[in-house]
């Protein structure tokens, strides 16, 4: 399965009534600023729906998250509650991250059904790392920002 933000949403309407469909269509506005977030290093960046999962009766998506020049794939999905990703770099990333932005450990749904990776918390100078962010959307944005700058830079010298 590998689908676009809008072959998505297209295809798992959810219906006026339902109470968590407003967190649905922040969910998709957020994959797109990610989208526009990956676009300003890499012309090429990419965000696709790999896999799903059902929280509240309304399926939600999995996205990869990918970013060629800086050989970076990030996979995540929300559950109304916290993000869950799993990171996966060409190199080894020593990010800073905020103290309420600490990854930690968790459900990972619908990773599951698309035979997703998970792997180990985060440490300094990892390449690959799965972690929940629990400040919303914009911590999302945050951790995906510096782990960015931190590719930007080693890419630079």
């Amino acid at each position: 399965m590998r689908q676009t933000l809008a072959e998505f949403t297209e295809a798992n309407p959810v219906l006026e009534k339902m109470l968590w469909k407003a967190g649905f269509l922040r969910q998709m506005d957020t994959l797109r600023r990610v989208l526009e977030l990956g676009q300003m290093y890499d012309s090429k960046a990419a965000v696709s729906i790999v896999s799903y999962h059902t929280s509240k009766s309304i399926k939600l998506p999995v996205a990869l998250f990918e970013v060629p020049i800086a050989g970076l794939e990030v996979f995540m999905r929300d559950n109304f509650y916290n993000w869950a990703i799993s990171v996966k770099a060409d190199r080894p990333l020593n990010a800073d991250f905020p103290r309420p932005l600490m990854l930690e450990p968790g459900c990972f749904e619908g990773f599951d059904r698309g035979d997703l990776p998970i792997y180990a918390a985060w440490k300094p100078d990892a390449r690959r790392f799965s972690g929940h962010i629990w400040s919303g959307d914009s911590g999302l944005l945050v951790v995906l920002t510096r782990l960015l700058d931190t590719l930007a830079e080693i890419l630079e010298r």
